[in-house]
């Protein structure tokens, strides 16, 4: 993708009925690791996140899932990563 533009980042929940809400961590931006955003309207199947005006660079993210039954978890064992051109 290029700079200034949206990256979609998807991601699947094939469980939610415990689920409160998922979170999108990601160093993109900032350089930071940190909380980008939540969603507290998760769908069973594929979900996703989109992150507008993006800077050139490489970047990483994970999903955070709030599951009060099973426990909290990231939907990815290792973090994921996408890369904005310039």
């Amino acid at each position: 993708m290029s700079a200034g533009g949206s990256v979609t980042l998807y991601y699947v929940i094939n469980d939610v009925s415990s689920v409160d809400h998922t979170s999108l961590y990601t160093n993109a931006f900032s350089g930071v690791w940190h909380l980008d955003q939540s969603d507290y309207s998760i769908a069973s199947g594929v979900n996703s996140y989109v992150l507008e005006n993006a800077n050139a660079g490489y970047w990483i993210w994970n999903v955070w899932v709030d599951d009060t039954g099973s426990g909290d978890y990231y939907i990815f064992t290792e973090n994921q990563s996408f890369e904005v051109i310039p």
